[in-house]
This record gives structure tokens, sequence and C-alpha cells, in this order.
């Protein structure tokens, strides 16, 4: 979960209303990544996750919908050399994606809150 990513480009996808309508299990805040940063590396590694592709500076969340449990994460946007880029919108930041992946590990009970995402379509 840090700027150095190796690993190859994570593949998103848009996100249907059916996942916008998934109930979130848990959230875990950039504090909460980087105070729990090696029990969060383990358990993104079992769920087959490359912690080097996720920043410590965006939300990661645990849903379930209708289509099981996932993890709603954002990931570096790599070169095809394997290298970070800047945002094309804001050159001071790093470009990332939002991604999904299947949670087949449950997440570590790290005192994170099941709490509505703040930046969910709809909210202000």
């Amino acid at each position: 979960m840090t700027e150095r990513a190796k690993a190859s480009k994570p593949t998103a996808r848009a996100t249907t209303a059916r996942e916008r309508a998934a109930q979130v299990v848990a959230t875990f805040s950039p504090y909460l990544i980087r105070r729990h940063r090696a029990q969060l590396c383990t358990w993104a590694e079992a769920n087959g996750l490359d912690p080097d592709a996720i920043p410590d500076t965006h939300p990661i969340r645990v849903e379930e919908g209708e289509s099981g449990t996932v993890i709603r994460y954002r990931a570096f946007v790599l070169t095809d050399s394997g290298h970070t880029q800047p945002d094309p919108s804001d050159t001071t930041e790093v470009l990332t994606e939002e991604c999904t992946a299947p949670c087949t590990v449950p997440p570590p009970d790290l005192g994170a809150t099941a709490r509505p995402d703040p930046y969910a379509e709809g909210d202000k």
C-alpha cells in the first residue's frame, strides 16, 4: 500500500446499480490502513491483491451484495513499465482507479466502522 507499486495493472470495471446498493460491512480509513499496515497487507494478499498497488490515502471498503462480498478500493494506474503516473486533473496527485475484487478471506477486526461511504453517489 505504497507508491512503489510493482504489480500488474489491476482491472477496473464500472460500478453497477446493484453494487451501489450493497451493504458496507467494513470501512478501513487511511488512518487505519497506515496504523495496521502489516495486518491489512496480509489480508489483501490472502484475497489475491497486491498491497503495493493500493495507496494508503483512500479508504478500503468491504461490501456485501447480491453477487457476494467484495473489496472496493482504489489502485494505482501504472504505466507499461510499471511506474505510477500523475493524475491529469491534479498533477500533484498519483492517478488511481476504483477496483473491486472478491472478498474470500474475511477482513480483520481493526475497529473499522460499518458506515455509509461519505463520497457515495447522492451523498452531499
